[in-house]
């Protein structure tokens, strides 16, 4: 088994993709996680998470991930985990 590299997260406006994240080349040598740009707090903790856990298990169904993505984000949350702006 490779080791996975790992993505790199940029943040952008997704208004037209109607979506808060995606994630590009996750069975790839160079993944990539996009990020709508207006995500703020726990919900853009918990839009970061789904894609990690799409690079981490890419046959991972979507209820799964949604499912796992909430509850990941949830503890992290709550152990008082954010983003630092720099």
């Amino acid at each position: 088994m490779r080791k996975q590299k790992k993505p790199k997260i940029v943040e952008r406006n997704l208004g037209k993709s109607k979506v808060h994240g995606q994630v590009w080349n996750w069975d790839d040598a160079n993944p990539l996680i996009e990020l709508d740009h207006r995500l703020k707090g726990k919900n853009r903790l918990c839009i970061l998470t789904h894609e990690a856990l799409h690079c981490a298990f890419p046959s991972m169904g979507e209820k799964s991930v949604i499912r796992a993505a909430k509850l990941v984000s949830s503890i992290l949350w709550s152990d008082n985990y954010r983003k630092v702006e720099q």
